[in-house]
């Protein structure tokens, strides 16, 4: 049939039908550079409104966590300071009080204890709560990693399965906060959607402290004891919050080499919940240089050891 066509068209006298065919060609030409072109222009239209939307989202994500990162840090930083002090003078008990003494003036270093951990609760809070009307999906590696910094800082303490190694039980109270409570303790400390100062924060607590009981409670169970809840769960804590703050904070804000062996080398012993704290760092996925950094707890750190464990970690990023 093709090959009588074709015979048809070299036929002398026939050249209308080649030219009609020429004429189809050459619509189809058209048609079909119509629909590519149409195809083409509709993809890019789209790459780009995805790529404006996406950089967009990426710039607000970064724009509304700098505003909380810096009260942050150094909301973390003045709780790091008083966990280094807990660690030296923990056996003075400056802040094991009975509750008929909780309110009493010379009782400071109780309440500011409990003010400090409020205080970075609240800004963990803020850095959260910024970016709920934004797209998380566009953000980039950088500030999601941070991000889930601040999600396991904040449920740190809430985290029952930690102490599991040491009998503690899914009805067990009073040794974790529980998550749906933080906005409750943040509420406290908090009015016009600022945080209090210290003295307001005072005159609160000698007024009415029923709101955050829990975490005066917390506090003053704190012993020198290897079996002792509370304080298995701050030295765990302590040393992922020295990790935060050596990740994004200033220099003067970092923890030094020599402090970090010191420090790993006195909770060592005293910490019983290795494999809880390993199994929740993976949960929360915070990247491998935080589990490896908490994973020499495992042996007694030398200088030569951890410089290695943070080549590793950096390695992994």
């Amino acid at each position: 049939m093709i090959k009588e066509v074709l015979t048809w068209i070299e036929i002398p006298g026939n050249g209308q039908a080649a030219a009609l065919i020429a004429g189809v060609t050459g619509i189809v030409s058209v048609i079909i550079g119509a629909l590519l072109k149409l195809v083409f222009d509709n993809s890019s239209v789209n790459h780009k409104v995805k790529f404006e939307y996406s950089f967009s989202q990426r710039t607000s994500i970064k724009t509304v966590l700098s505003k909380s990162k810096t009260p942050l840090i150094k909301a973390c930083e003045e709780l790091n300071y008083r966990l280094w002090n807990l660690r030296s003078h923990i056996d003075e008990r400056w802040h094991n009080i009975p509750e008929v003494e909780w309110r009493d003036s010379e009782r400071y270093y109780l309440r500011s204890f409990v003010y400090r951990i409020l205080l970075f609760w609240y800004w963990l809070q803020k850095s959260e709560d910024s970016i709920y009307n934004l797209d998380f999906s566009t953000a980039d590696r950088g500030d999601r990693k941070y991000l889930k910094y601040v999600k396991t800082l904040k449920h740190f303490l809430c985290e029952r399965e930690l102490l599991k190694e040491l009998g503690y039980g899914p009805n067990g109270k009073g040794h974790h906060f529980y998550k749906d409570d933080i906005p409750k303790y943040v509420g406290y400390i908090s009015h016009n959607d600022k945080p209090l100062s210290y003295p307001e924060f005072e005159a609160l607590f000698r007024e009415d402290l029923s709101q955050i009981i829990d975490v005066v409670r917390f506090v003053t169970c704190i012993r020198n004891n290897r079996r002792n809840l509370n304080y298995n769960m701050i030295m765990c804590f302590h040393l992922f919050l020295m990790r935060f703050l050596n990740e994004y904070g200033l220099d003067y804000h970092k923890t030094n080499l020599i402090k970090y062996i010191r420090i790993t080398n006195y909770y060592h012993p005293k910490i019983k919940i290795h494999d809880s704290l390993r199994k929740f760092l993976k949960r929360n996925k915070v990247g491998r240089m935080a589990s490896i950094l908490l994973g020499v707890l495992s042996q007694k750190v030398t200088k030569r050891k951890l410089n290695k464990s943070l080549r590793i970690g950096r390695s992994l990023r």
